[in-house]
């Protein structure tokens, strides 16, 4: 189910039966000694693709990139601007529109990416008035606030979370997190758009808020399926 992997019939015989598309975007951003630098865009592609596969719908090719200029202080960071990101997801959306697909699904492992997507969107719905839009962090997700706060605490973190640490454990066997004698550090304030100079003080080892003592493999192999199953479930619900 997999957009890159199919033949143009193939597309054609598909939108036939049905019009739904998830495209998963993410980002290319450090996580400290936590996670790989695709961490965002990992899972976000792991769980389109699963969801693909239940649900027969088919996924664009993920979006490695997002706008990550808070973590720009960092090595391995690649960062787009909040306009050149809005202006691909409109060229994006207007390409899939024309060629047939009607609901379209973003769904990000990244916080930073609300955003651009939105306003990406916000302009796709002028040149494409019959399309369904939208946009979803996976965190979003019906259950899924309430499962991260069961399974991982108070702890869990807001970058480089437990939670999303946990699912790469699962997604790359063999991976193990380094601790580096972490150090909690303070949440940003509900709204405040952090410089990369300001995030590397208050967070000068990369992580924000986690305490690495909660990430496990089996939770996050729990919470994998949680999040595969609240996507299929959203998908079956809105008509996708």
């Amino acid at each position: 189910m997999q957009l890159a992997e199919m033949t143009s019939p193939e597309v054609e015989e598909y939108l036939a039966r049905k019009r739904s598309i998830l495209v998963p975007v993410g980002s290319t951003e450090q996580h400290g000694a936590l996670g790989p630098t695709g961490c965002d865009h990992l899972v976000a592609e792991a769980v389109c693709i699963e969801v693909g596969k239940r649900s027969e719908v088919v996924l664009a090719p993920v979006l490695p990139y997002g706008q990550s200029e808070s973590h720009m202080a960092f090595p391995g960071t690649v960062s787009l601007s909040a306009v050149t990101m809005a202006l691909m997801v409109r060229d994006i959306v207007e390409s899939l529109y024309r060629t047939g697909f009607r609901d379209v699904l973003f769904l990000s492992g990244h916080g930073g990416n609300r955003g651009p997507v939105m306003s990406g969107l916000a302009d796709a719905s002028r040149s494409c008035p019959e399309a369904v839009l939208r946009y979803l962090g996976y965190w979003e997700l019906p259950g899924i606030p309430e499962a991260e706060k069961r399974l991982f605490g108070e702890g869990r973190g807001l970058h480089a979370s437990a939670a999303e640490v946990s699912m790469i454990m699962v997604l790359r066997e063999g991976f193990q997190p380094s601790e580096d004698s972490l150090t909690r550090t303070a949440r940003p304030r509900k709204g405040e758009v952090v410089s990369a100079p300001r995030w590397k003080r208050l967070n000068p080892q990369g992580p924000c808020d986690v305490d690495p003592e909660l990430i496990s493999r089996d939770k996050g192999r729990e919470f994998f399926e949680l999040l595969v199953r609240a996507l299929a479930q959203e998908l079956a619900e809105t008509g996708e």
